[in-house]
């Protein structure tokens, strides 16, 4: 479990200073989508998709809960989960990050990870689930989708944040 606390910095500084979005239709779904790996995730209802940002973000009331799409390129699976070095330039921005679990995965025939955990972000205690994939290709790409919410909102929202972690798949799986 331990070998993700780097990592789970990076991600969630990631969100800190993540910009984002790019949104395609998914009949009337939202979708948030990495172009460079070709991998999609469902928006939830009600969720926004911001406009103008680096990396692809969703955002639920307010910013109580955003997904973001983070692509690490030419960076292997197991290189950005257990980057210390890289996670090191991000870790003022979240504080006591805990991985409380984390497995190997496949999601949606996607090779990968899913791990949660919790920390404080700018002072404020903060939980995060995220689905950790690499490139289909076999190339050394990776892309980290990861929700990080106030634990009211990831309670509130947990059957929406399950679903949209549970739907990355390949943008032309079916």
């Amino acid at each position: 479990m331990r070998s993700l606390k780097p990592f789970a910095l990076l991600l969630i500084a990631g969100l800190v200073t993540a910009g984002g979005v790019g949104s395609m239709a998914w009949g009337q779904t939202k979708q948030l989508g990495s172009p460079q790996m070709g991998i999609v995730v469902k928006v939830p209802d009600g969720w926004k998709v911001a406009p103008n940002r680096v990396n692809p973000t969703a955002v639920w009331e307010n910013g109580a809960a955003k997904l973001v799409l983070l692509y690490f390129e030419k960076q292997w699976l197991f290189e950005v989960m257990n980057s210390g070095k890289v996670a090191a330039n991000f870790a003022p921005a979240l504080d006591h990050a805990k991985i409380l679990d984390d497995e190997k995965a496949v999601i949606n025939e996607l090779v990968g990870s899913k791990a949660t955990g919790t920390g404080m972000l700018h002072g404020k205690p903060v939980q995060f689930k995220c689905v950790i994939v690499g490139d289909r290709d076999n190339q050394p790409n990776t892309l980290v989708v990861i929700v990080v919410a106030s634990e009211g909102a990831m309670k509130q929202q947990s059957r929406q944040i399950a679903s949209a972690l549970d739907s990355v798949r390949a943008q032309n799986a079916k």
